[in-house]
């Protein structure tokens, strides 16, 4: 049976691009475009880039007669972009929108002409369509790709947490092939759980630095650069590469190309400096003051805060650049979801304060830097237009900087 698929994201989001990286491997493709706003330029320049990406072995075809097209005998795989565009024409053409007369006995996608092609072995390999509550398929804005033909696998669940260390970290894992939506999904899910492990590691190897006879300052050094070891300096380069896009002061997409640069600027080693500075700082009090069990609650806690931001912000169908990073985790999670990883962090904060000196402050210590890294992700969300990958670095690491700074001044 043919592979149908059908990606779905915000718009702008790279849902073509990511359509045609499917087909990348095909000589002959049919493209259905099935939009058609001549008068827009705006509009008439994003069609033009999408032709100049094609390979031009790739056949173009412009209609919304999708019965025809998919009817035929032809044997070339059939990419439809996007039957968001292509849903709006027909009602345009059947009068709904003006409330026609006779309107809902017009061409509509369950009629009886649709019949004849559920039989035929030709189907869509990519079909493209908005999500959001405006677009064709908002009951599945979060997935970024549906497989038609079938659940996600069992074993894509499994892979969650080792898909999310092989991203999210330098530990060396079993590699995969290609990374879907399935998988980005899975990822995020273990997100938090991979957080909570990595900030456990961190304050223990801390704690026994401190215990065999090192400084508080010294345990506090190994535990905040097992932190940025153990993921890469990523997400302090996410860190510092955000801080220099909004220093820059520049519209929107000259914010984001100096985002994408490899160097860095002032600001982005000034935030690089006061972030590891001050999570030294708070980790070197919580040593001299605290024990075992202290450090590694504010430590697991400071590796889960951030990245609980991130699969909030992986519920968005906003994505800042398309093709990036973060453009593949862009959707994939749903509000339930997000709603019971927070339920089961807030169990965790529960299980984590009781050993805690002082119990509230440490619910207070979460809350506090829960409610500034939301804060600080709605407006970065607003200021880029979405999300990028350098933004989930800069929540990451802006969450475990919170965490550690207000837990130890509540101890």
């Amino acid at each position: 049976m043919p592979t149908r698929r059908l990606v779905t994201g915000g718009a702008r989001s790279g849902k073509s691009s990511w359509a045609e990286q499917q087909l990348a491997d095909r000589d002959r493709v049919d493209y259905v475009a099935t939009s058609h706003w001549p008068d827009d330029p705006d509009w008439a320049e994003r069609v033009r880039l999408h032709r100049e990406r094609r390979p031009a072995s790739w056949s173009t075809i412009e209609t919304i007669d999708l019965v025809s097209v998919l009817a035929s005998q032809d044997d070339a795989p059939v990419l439809i972009d996007c039957l968001g565009v292509w849903l709006t024409r027909v009602m345009d053409e059947t009068g709904v929108w003006e409330q026609t007369p006779g309107a809902d006995n017009g061409r509509r996608p369950g009629d009886a002409r649709w019949a004849p092609v559920s039989r035929r072995a030709r189907s869509p390999e990519c079909s493209v369509g908005d999500s959001g509550r405006r677009g064709l398929v908002g009951s599945l804005g979060h997935r970024k790709a549906l497989e038609m033909t079938g659940r996600r696998r069992p074993a894509e669940r499994r892979w969650g947490l080792i898909t999310a260390t092989g991203l999210f970290t330098v530990i060396p894992v079993p590699p995969r092939d290609e990374i879907t939506s399935s998988d980005a999904e899975a990822a995020i899910n273990w997100l938090p759980a991979l957080g909570a492990l990595i900030g456990s590691a961190a304050g223990v190897l801390g704690w026994l630095t401190f215990w065999f006879g090192g400084s508080p300052f010294l345990g506090a050094v190994v535990c905040v650069g097992l932190f940025a070891l153990i993921t890469g300096g990523l997400h302090l380069d996410g860190l510092a590469d955000t801080m220099d896009a909004l220093a820059s002061r520049k519209p929107r997409e000259a914010a984001l190309a100096i985002m994408k640069r490899s160097d860095i600027g002032p600001m982005g080693v000034l935030a690089i400096l006061f972030a590891v500075l001050f999570q030294v700082a708070g980790v070197t009090h919580v040593l001299a003051v605290g024990s075992l069990g202290q450090v590694i609650a504010v430590c697991a806690l400071a590796g889960v805060i951030g990245r609980l931001a991130v699969v909030g912000a992986c519920a968005s169908p906003d994505s800042a650049r398309s093709g990036g990073f973060g453009d593949i985790f862009v959707g994939v999670m749903s509000p339930i979801q997000v709603g019971a990883i927070s339920l089961a962090a807030a169990f965790a904060v529960v299980a984590a304060a009781t050993v805690w000196t002082n119990p509230v402050g440490f619910y207070a210590a979460a809350l506090i830097s829960v409610a500034v890294v939301a804060i600080q992700h709605r407006r970065l969300s607003k200021r880029f237009g979405g999300m990028t990958g350098d933004l989930f670095g800069c929540l990451i690491e802006s969450g475990q900087t919170f965490v550690i700074v207000f837990a130890c001044l509540s101890i």
